[in-house]
């Protein structure tokens, strides 16, 4: 158990590093300009599973314990916005399922206002 422990946790630097140096070598012809971005892309691929480590905010962020929501398991679905999540079941029990969902959209947006800021180096972060 003890061996298996250590190559999974592993797994999560090598294996971020490994993806984000593979996503960039996708780059199609029309983002050709975002080569350059590569290497920044791999070196930072963990960052956010290094501040789980300092940050008591971060590790929500990470996942979603979906069946936790009734209307899930009923219906299939949950709220949407953040807004109705938290007004159907309080941010308490949002932040202790996981806040992935609304994490991935903030970071998104953000990604987006930098584009549309042209502000490159900040880009490359939300990236």
């Amino acid at each position: 158990w003890i061996g298996l422990s250590v190559l999974l946790i592993s797994w999560g630097s090598t294996g971020h590093y490994k993806i984000n140096t593979a996503s960039g070598l996708s780059f199609n012809s029309e983002m050709a300009q975002f080569n350059s971005w590569i290497s920044t892309l791999a070196d930072y691929a963990s960052e956010a599973d290094h501040r789980k480590a300092w940050d008591p905010t971060e590790g929500p962020k990470h996942y979603i314990d979906i069946d936790n929501y009734p209307e899930f398991i009923s219906n299939g679905f949950i709220a949407q916005t953040w807004d109705s999540v938290i007004l159907v079941h309080g941010a308490a029990f949002v932040y202790d399922n996981g806040i992935l969902p609304w994490a991935t959209m903030i970071t998104f947006d953000s990604l987006e206002s930098c584009f549309e800021r042209r502000d490159w180096d900040k880009a490359v972060l939300f990236a």
